[in-house]
């Protein structure tokens, strides 16, 4: 019975960490603003808040106190943490708030709300795999069951709770599950395994059994260090420049768990991991020199079994190197510490130092030599000097063999002009030499943030205000073009851009207006704002204002200072095919209808791959009673228009131009068929999870 509770408590204590996280990030996410750096910093306070409760459980179980009052203090501080939690239900809102701008630097602030919040909570959670462990007798194969509840737990949260439930309920919940936790680690501590077993002869599940297993204390470190550091670099590459698939980021992290549940279960050794590992990583070095563009269906699967492969083998030699159970603590101290170095290095340092995601190709290698010293260790120095060489060899061979392949016409045509890289994602500018209509040489740049193109220019004076891409006078563009402002009572028209891209809606600038614009890349607006790369803002008469921040934030700040409404505002916002889910609740829609004049046209851009965002569209027009204009706007390669899903909202329609549906360039949508999303996402509740649709049809 004892041993079912143990089972019970650990999976349970994972589980609410794990949903926790999220859930978090969502709560901070109005306050702060969408912006990557308050995920990235939430998940930089967990791993700190990590390496702190693995180092509170190790004190425990280094001084023995597991069943006598040393966890009668730990399960009367998950008590008073349950009723914290239970308690934020009511004033979550107001603790946030009152720490939110203490500092008035964002990443400090965020850190100071995750602490205030569930600092406590998580320190003691976090201590759980030592402290049940240790109440076991040393039984490492629980870390298994502790990773199978983290992994139900990372997806509960976005598929089960974050749809349907609130965040106030939300609170309560938490605050049940761990007292909930609590009381079933009381119960199981009152037949623990007595502090005094732990002298005794070790089980076959808490140490080594050979001398190629002996525990080497430095590798507890590096181990984890490797696989969280090859979990985020190939994170970033497949999610950047690959597949902006939205929940993807948590389908890898679910085959990182599931290495962990394989290799600490004791059933495989890390011998037969090796050869699937070291095949995994030729084949995803020969996929990284070779293949060029975007393709899912190469990538996605290359990445993926990279990334279960190699880190199976990681983690299961490390479960070979556990040491004797006096030592549990310490392992698995050095093992959250090791993650989170590798973590920090990969999610923070990387996007500073690095113009590309390099360091997936360097993760790649260091997964080699990985294999080598393995090798190394388990049999001789020849085996591994011959892995070596051959590893080695490959590495050298595969870059020019694989660009031989794929260099053709295309790449004397075009060339990468600028390349660079923050934590909003990777961004290039590419020169394309091209023939115009009249047969002289042209240049084109376009921009692309990760896998997907932003804006395009042909650089040539005559051509270069051009509106292009997705924002032709028949997609984007039509919420200026056709604005009665613009072509029938000719006055100026206060503009205002959330998401500035490369700045192509500049090119309907006329002396006058006035064209206000929030971007969250600093990368992104210092390629806009170059004229040797760009020129639709530098070329434009109008009056501009860039602000670098988060829309959501500034507009909220607009709204209370009692700024001039708007005669147009185009939410283009997406970075790739995510949505910034602040920027699409009712409260957001809400906000940008209050900014905008009573004439006014709200132009929402929702081209998106993997989600079908009719429902979504519709939805809006149902909440607030304005039915959508819905335009297709089709290709036109000989102008660069692209493919646009566009809709408008204007409580005039019967003022704008007449649609551009005649000559065909674009066609009207009817959404009368479309069912409409359920409700309208709001900060306290909903996903767009449910608009997922790889269907070509949308």
């Amino acid at each position: 019975m004892q041993k079912k509770l143990l089972i019970v408590a650990i999976f349970l204590g994972s589980f609410i960490s794990f949903a926790l996280e999220p859930m978090i990030g969502r709560a901070l996410l109005p306050v702060f603003g969408g912006t990557p750096m308050v995920w990235v910093t939430c998940l930089g306070a967990f791993q700190l808040l990590m390496v702190g409760g693995y180092f509170y459980g190790e004190v425990r179980s280094a001084k023995c106190e597991v069943r006598s009052k040393g966890l009668g203090l730990h399960i009367g501080l998950l008590a008073l943490v349950g009723a914290w939690c239970c308690a934020l239900s009511f004033v979550s809102g107001n603790v946030i708030k009152a720490v939110s701008s203490l500092t008035g630097i964002g990443p400090v602030d965020v850190l100071v709300s995750v602490l205030a919040l569930v600092g406590i909570a998580f320190i003691l959670l976090s201590a759980n795999s030592t402290i049940v462990q240790t109440l076991s007798g040393g039984d490492y194969r629980l870390y298994a069951i502790s990773n199978l509840g983290s992994l139900l737990g990372l997806f509960t949260y976005p598929l089960l709770i974050e749809p349907f439930i609130g965040l106030t309920v939300q609170w309560s919940m938490l605050g049940g599950g761990i007292l909930a936790y609590a009381a079933i680690l009381l119960v199981a501590s009152r037949s623990a395994v007595a502090p005094s077993a732990r002298h005794q002869a070790p089980s076959t599940t808490s140490a080594p059994s050979t001398k190629h297993q002996a525990p080497g204390t430095i590798l507890y470190f590096l181990i984890p260090a490797v696989s969280c550091a090859l979990l985020n670099s190939v994170t970033t590459h497949l999610t950047l420049d690959i597949l902006p698939l939205p929940l993807l980021w948590a389908v890898l992290l679910g085959i990182f768990l599931l290495s962990y549940i394989v290799g600490f279960s004791g059933r495989g050794k890390s011998a037969y991991w090796a050869i699937p590992a070291a095949g995994s990583v030729i084949v995803a070095y020969w996929g990284f020199a070779s293949m060029r563009g975007n393709d899912v269906a190469q990538h996605l699967p290359i990445g993926a079994a990279l990334l279960f492969f190699v880190c199976t083998f990681l983690h299961s030699w490390l479960y070979e190197l556990r040491p004797e159970k006096e030592l549990l603590g310490r392992y698995y101290l050095l093992n959250v510490i090791g993650g989170a170095v590798g973590g920090v290095l990969t999610s923070i340092v990387a996007p500073l130092v690095l113009s590309t995601v390099a360091e997936y190709p360097i993760l790649i290698v260091i997964s080699a030599l990985g294999l080598v010293f393995w090798t190394f260790r388990r049999y001789s120095r020849v085996p591994a000097a011959v892995a070596f060489a051959a590893f080695a060899l490959y590495f050298i061979v595969s870059p020019l063999v694989g660009g031989a392949l794929s260099d053709g016409e295309d790449g004397k045509r075009w060339k990468t002009v600028f390349r660079d890289r923050g934590f909003f994602g990777t961004i290039n500018v590419n020169e394309i030499s091209s023939t115009s209509s009249d047969g002289q040489a042209i240049k084109i740049h376009d921009f692309y943030h990760g896998s997907t193109m932003h804006g395009v220019q042909i650089m040539r004076k005559e051509m270069a205000k051009m509106p292009t891409a997705y924002y032709s006078p028949y997609g984007c563009g039509f919420a200026i073009w056709g604005h009665p402002s613009y072509f029938k009572d000719i006055k100026p028209m206060r503009v205002q851009l959330v998401g500035l891209g490369v700045g192509v809606l500049y090119s309907y600038s006329r002396a006058g207006d006035y064209y206000h614009a929030y971007e969250i890349s600093p990368e992104t607006l210092a390629v806009a704002q170059d004229s040797k790369l760009f020129s639709f803002i530098s070329d434009s008469p109008a009056k501009k204002e860039i602000v670098l921040a988060d829309a959501r934030k500034g507009l909220e700040k607009e709204l209370a200072d009692g700024v001039e409404p708007y005669d147009v505002i185009v939410v283009d916002a997406f970075s790739g095919d995510s949505i910034p889910y602040h920027l699409s609740t009712k409260e957001a829609i809400e906000l940008y209808f209050k900014l905008l004049k009573e004439d006014g046209v709200l132009c929402v851009h929702f081209s998106n791959k993997h989600l079908d965002l009719r429902p979504y569209i519709k939805r809006i027009g149902l909440e607030f009673g304005i039915e959508p204009i819905v335009l297709k706007c089709i290709d036109d390669r000989a102008r660069l228009a692209f493919a646009t899903d566009v809709a408008f909202f204007t409580r005039h329609p019967e003022k704008l131009r007449g649609l551009p549906v005649v000559d065909g360039h674009a066609t009207r949508q009817d959404l009368s068929s479309v069912k409409p999303m359920a409700y309208l996402p709001t900060d306290d509740k909903g996903s767009f999870l449910p608009l997922v649709d790889f269907s070509e049809n949308k």
